[in-house]
């Protein structure tokens, strides 16, 4: 009785210490998420604008560039115009503050951010008592 109770320990001993084979897997590569930030910094070109829901403009109406120092320029008669400034107003980034300034006066704006993504930013906005969406594209 001892001889086989001394064999089944040695049979349990080798067999949990035997080695098993693993398949390797690839490592999973995840994309770091883009910042809003560093989506809107570059330039767009004002593709379309829709007043209450209606298009008030298409093909492309000018071109815009918003730099991370928060200042806003427009591409006008061959060189760029600095035209306001804008911030992220919360942590989501699902909202900017705009300033445009021009003529000595400026005015305030809240665009709420619908879509940004490599290719597309869209905004709604009001101004006027209108509701203003304004999409741009790269």
């Amino acid at each position: 009785m001892q001889k086989i109770i001394t064999i089944a320990m040695i049979c349990l001993l080798v067999y949990s210490c035997k080695e098993e084979s693993a398949t390797p897997k690839e490592p999973t590569v995840t994309k770091p998420k883009t910042s809003a930030m560093s989506l809107l910094n570059h330039e767009w070109v004002l593709k379309e604008t829709f007043q209450d829901d209606v298009q008030s403009t298409s093909n492309g109406t000018g071109r815009y560039e918003f730099k991370k120092n928060g200042k806003m320029y427009y591409f006008n008669q061959g060189a760029w115009v600095d035209i306001g400034t804008y911030k992220f107003n919360d942590k989501d980034s699902n909202s900017l503050s705009v300033v445009f300034m021009g003529g000595g006066s400026s005015s305030d704006y809240w665009w709420m951010i619908k879509k940004l993504d490599e290719k597309s930013f869209n905004t709604e906005f009001s101004a006027g008592g209108k509701k203003l969406n304004y999409n741009y594209t790269r």
